[in-house]
């Protein structure tokens, strides 16, 4: 038995573990409660901070909730602008179709007027020459002047009814 290395290395390791504890059970402690103090002081500044995040969570839902309620307002505005301009320029657009028919109407009238003022000067040309040529043919004066007053009668008559 004493002859197995193994006995040995039994023995060294427990008079290792022997003066550990009586030597360095103090220092190894010392070390072991620093760590745990410095671990405890990093999980009270993380729990801290974790509360100042929170609270600051909480401050930003707030000012996003009021920023939303906000924008939405806004957008309420604008669509009710919107809605007020688009039916502003639906009157503004009726309003000149309207004023353009108008206008279309006074064009037309004036356009007839003149038509019809030019076809009685047509008219009144194509009689007086159809006058005169059968004056010439049938070469009576008095007949002549009784025509002619009944063209111009005719001519009175037509301007007159036509205006």
């Amino acid at each position: 038995m004493w002859q197995d290395p193994n006995v040995y290395v039994f023995i060294s390791f427990g008079g290792f573990l022997i003066l550990f504890y009586i030597y360095g059970k103090q220092p190894f402690i010392g070390i072991l409660d620093g760590q745990i103090k410095k671990i405890e002081d990093e999980l009270t500044k993380a729990a801290q901070e974790k509360e100042k995040a929170t609270q600051r969570l909480k401050g930003q839902k707030k000012e996003l909730a009021a920023l939303d309620a906000k924008i939405d307002s806004l957008l309420m505005k604008a669509k009710t602008q919107a809605d007020t301009l688009s039916a502003t320029g639906r009157e503004e657009i009726a309003q000149l179709i309207a004023q353009k028919h108008k206008e279309a109407d006074q064009q037309i009238r004036k356009i007839k007027v003149q038509f019809d003022a030019q076809i009685r000067d047509l008219i009144s040309q194509r009689v007086g020459n159809a006058l005169i040529e059968w004056i010439r043919t049938h070469g009576n004066a008095e007949m002549h002047q009784r025509m002619h007053a009944q063209g111009m009668l005719l001519l009175e008559q037509s301007v007159t009814t036509n205006v």
